[in-house]
């Protein structure tokens, strides 16, 4: 649905610009993000990425490296 459509329902059309504006300007984290599942067979845009939104558990509890420097898992810096 383009904003035009969307103002057309009733909605403000500042606050579907700002919509719009936000969602625009947060697309680089999405880019930065892993390649995530898809809910629905139909995708947002070209490319659309879903966020990581919960943590993979297990990163958490892995032995320390080589080095004695604890690994750190996706989005964290490693433990010094």
């Amino acid at each position: 649905m383009s904003p035009a459509e969307i103002v057309a329902r009733g909605y403000a059309a500042t606050d579907v610009a700002k919509v719009v504006r936000l969602i625009k300007i947060n697309e680089y984290k999405r880019r930065q993000a892993a390649v995530g599942i898809r809910i629905t067979p139909r995708g947002f845009g070209k490319d659309w990425r879903y966020p990581i939104t919960s943590a993979w558990s297990e990163w958490k509890h892995i032995e320390p490296g080589a080095s004695g420097q604890a690994l750190a898992g996706p989005g964290e810096r490693p433990v010094v």
